[in-house]
C-alpha cells in the first residue's frame, strides 16, 4: 500500500511539472507578443529608431575595420525572430 501511495504521489507531481512548463510556456508566448508590439510601435513613433540604430553601429563597425578608430569597441547582437 505505502509503495502504491508513493507512486500515485510522484504521478502527481509529474502531472503537476507538465502543467507548469505549459503555463511557462504560454508566459513566454505572452512576453515574445509584448516585446514584438514594442519594438513594432517603436518603429513606428520613432520613425524607425531601431533601424537607424542599427545603421550607426554598422557605420561604426565599418570605422573599426577600416582601423581609423581602434581603440573603439563596439557589443552588438541579433536575436533570431521566431513568431
Amino acid at each position: 500500500m505505502a509503495a502504491a501511495d508513493d507512486l500515485l504521489a510522484i504521478e502527481s507531481i509529474f502531472d503537476q511539472i507538465g502543467e507548469m512548463f505549459e503555463r511557462i510556456e504560454a508566459f513566454r508566448r505572452q512576453i515574445d507578443a509584448r516585446v514584438r508590439n514594442t519594438i513594432e510601435y517603436a518603429e513606428r513613433v520613432g520613425q524607425g529608431l531601431v533601424g537607424r540604430a542599427g545603421d550607426l553601429v554598422r557605420r561604426l563597425d565599418a570605422l573599426l575595420r577600416d582601423g581609423r578608430h581602434h581603440k573603439a569597441t563596439i557589443e552588438w547582437s541579433i536575436a533570431s525572430f521566431n513568431p
